[in-house]
């Protein structure tokens, strides 16, 4: 598990012999870099900011300042897929916007959140589309709809295109509004995941996660209302 190795990466390579390095963090760049360093040793990786080896000391790597640069995936060689419970992923967001005592995310992104540009956004749904035969999309990202502004912007490029895609992301519903829900829905969201971890609020609030417990189940009966 990504996030696992890379808070301990240091004792995963005393732990396990097996294991030659750790990509700590984003991988993208720092694997691009071990694939040209290497010359048939874990220790040509050695001084790769983002490599974790026996063989010198770890430099970090700075996170990928925009995510619109990184390269799209490539889906043309594998098969067609149908059905109408498949969701093609898109890596849409980094990061979160909460403070959550439990979880590691805040931490292993550095306080910090990026998001693709919705243009990003629309070419890479249109790549998956033609390249799967799919035209629904998960937009894999905690609390994606936090940003209203940038949500509003995809809701509107969506509509433009017209092209009857459906959508699911993961949000805080307390923060949001029926006529935002409503937004999502009319640009295609069909499914949100709502991570509401406690029905109980002072747990919630021991655990420092910005939910009301009352708006929440109240958004929620909004949203149901809203896809009807």
């Amino acid at each position: 598990y990504k996030r696992q190795v890379s808070f301990l990466h240091q004792e995963t390579l005393e732990d396990f012999p097996l294991i030659d390095a750790v990509a700590v963090g984003e991988g993208e760049m720092t694997f691009l870099e071990m694939l040209k360093a290497y010359r048939g040793s874990p220790a040509d990786w050695t001084g790769i900011p983002g490599v974790a080896t026996r063989y010198g000391s770890f430099v970090p790597r700075p996170l990928i300042p925009d995510l619109d640069t990184l390269p799209y995936i490539d889906f043309g060689n594998l098969p067609a897929m149908s059905g109408d419970s498949s969701f093609v992923r898109i890596d849409a967001l980094r990061g979160c916007y909460g403070r959550c005592r439990f979880c590691s995310t805040t931490q292993f992104w550095q306080r910090r959140v990026r998001r693709k540009s919705s243009a990003r956004l629309i070419e890479e749904m249109g790549r998956l589309h033609k390249n799967t035969g799919l035209n629904r999309f998960l937009m894999v990202g905690d609390n994606f709809a936090k940003d209203r502004p940038a949500v509003s912007e995809l809701c509107r490029r969506i509509r433009e295109k017209g092209r009857g895609w459906e959508w699911c992301c993961a949000m805080t519903i307390s923060d949001s509004s029926r006529e935002e829900l409503e937004e999502m829905r009319d640009a295609g969201c069909v499914s949100i995941f709502v991570g509401v971890e406690s029905p109980n609020q002072d747990t919630l609030d021991r655990m420092s996660k910005p939910v009301d417990v009352n708006r929440t189940t109240a958004m929620i009966v909004t949203a149901i209302e809203a896809k009807k």
